[in-house]
């Protein structure tokens, strides 16, 4: 039942996302998109996009925070963190499985983001919330 619960949870969250603006350069649109589209895959890093988006630029993060208001890495961990919430809060995973599920590599990453985010642990924010 988890898997489910969880695929419809993601699913739900990344419909809710707006779409790239039409008004955005070219590269930010398709960074966006990208982005949407590989948000919970565990290969979605800063080198991942760059190559699959064609970026050869080293300073495209300040136009995609220009635009975004968040750096890419920033826009990519602030959203895994806010479905991983949805995910503690309305099931009884793990809290390693709900880190895989939304592309976390590892437990521990996924731990030290969600608290320097939230200054809890996933456990306690689970407890109160």
């Amino acid at each position: 039942m988890y898997p489910l619960q969880l695929k419809k949870i993601k699913e739900s969250y990344r419909l809710a996302l707006p779409d790239a603006k039409k008004e955005w350069p070219f590269k930010i649109q398709r960074t966006f998109t990208f982005i949407k589209v590989q948000l919970f895959n565990p290969r979605l890093n800063i080198s991942w996009l760059k190559k699959e988006c064609l970026i050869n630029s080293k300073s495209f993060a300040t136009p995609f925070r220009q635009h975004i208001n968040r750096y890419p890495k920033d826009f990519i961990l602030h959203h895994r963190i806010e479905v991983a919430k949805q995910i503690l809060k309305q099931t009884e995973v793990h809290v390693t499985a709900a880190a895989i599920a939304v592309g976390f590599n590892s437990p521990s990453s996924f731990a030290n983001s969600f608290k320097t985010r939230e200054n809890l642990t996933p456990t306690q924010w689970r407890k109160q919330n």
